[in-house]
């Protein structure tokens, strides 16, 4: 009996004494596990975090390029002209005679969404008809014929409106000159050239829309014309013009 208590006795101290060698092993190497761990949990905390800077994207919106494209510019504008010879007191006034010009557009200068550009055009219209003739107080007709070559260089300023990006409202001054020949029926003929100042307010249409196309859009204008001197040829003008990028 006591032989049987014995051996009883030494298999439970035996694995009682086994589980708390490997409880101890357990610990031990959770330990030795946990303290690396800890050590890279604080170097990560105290590394700096640095923070890239999102990427700049180019937007493509219609009307919103970095650069406009020099463009070429055929323009249609109908002119009412008024000739004032301020020695003989002479004013000559005449209908629409249709001017086209060609022209070259060159934007040179941006900032945010301004764009400025030198235009340089020259015009030629000429017409015959009835015009009206002031001189003093007498008021008659008379029958001409006239030439127009006005040459202008023009700075422009346009700005897209925001709720419609292909719109862009536009204002434009320039100076330069105008020949204009005036022939009666008898063949008389008088030659003029008079300086020139202009505004223009314009509204322009899908201006380089896209950077591939050609066709740079198109746009509508009022324009009013000054001359300076001993004669001067005034008038005003309604103008449509077609762009075309280089």
């Amino acid at each position: 009996m006591h032989g049987g208590g014995d051996t009883a006795r030494f298999a439970i101290g035996t694995i009682t004494g086994t589980m708390y060698g490997m409880f101890r092993a357990i610990l031990t190497t959770a330990l030795l596990l946990s303290i690396p761990a800890a050590l890279r949990a604080e170097t990560i905390e105290r590394q700096p975090i640095t923070v890239l800077p999102a990427p700049v994207v180019e937007t493509d919106a219609p009307g919103h390029y970095r650069q406009e494209r020099i463009q070429l510019v055929a323009e249609l504008s109908m002119m009412t002209p008024t000739i004032v010879e301020t020695k003989s007191q002479t004013e000559r006034s005449a209908g629409g005679i249709p001017v086209g010009f060609a022209a070259v557009r060159i934007p040179f200068f941006r900032r945010n969404e301004w764009q400025t550009a030198a235009i340089f055009k020259v015009g030629l219209g000429t017409n015959r008809g009835v015009f009206n003739v002031t001189e003093g107080s007498n008021r008659y007709p008379e029958s001409l014929r006239l030439f127009l070559v006005p040459m202008v260089a023009s700075f422009e300023v346009t700005r897209p409106i925001d709720a419609i990006p292909f719109v862009k409202p536009a204002l434009s001054v320039g100076i330069g000159g105008q020949y204009t020949a005036q022939e009666n029926l008898n063949g008389e003929r008088r030659d003029l050239w008079t300086p020139l100042v202009n505004v223009r307010p314009s509204l322009l249409f899908l201006q380089n829309t896209s950077p591939d196309d050609w066709f740079g859009g198109f746009s509508f204008g009022v324009t009013r014309w000054w001359g300076v001197g001993p004669t001067r040829v005034s008038s005003w003008s309604v103008d449509t013009a077609l762009f075309f990028n280089l």
